[in-house]
């Protein structure tokens, strides 16, 4: 497991998860406590950040999977 944190796309993709549950999360959060307030439309300013985050998850998943299986060949 430890080698897994020394990897640099492991550690990209937890920060990229870790931005994309904030957004969510935010959103999310603004919908149940005030949702009054609350409008469909304000979800378009997140979209850029949906649309990056997600593109760097595909990115370092490619990666992850290439270090993932040379680690296992060297052990």
């Amino acid at each position: 497991m430890i080698e897994l944190f020394g990897l640099k796309s492991f550690q990209q993709i937890l920060l990229l998860l870790f931005l994309l549950s904030f957004i969510f999360g935010v959103l999310f959060g603004i919908y149940l406590f005030i949702p009054d307030k609350f409008k469909y439309y304000s979800v378009i300013p997140a979209l850029p950040a949906f649309y990056i985050i997600s593109k760097g998850l595909y990115q370092n998943s490619t990666l992850f999977f290439t270090d993932l299986k040379s680690t296992t060949t060297k052990s």
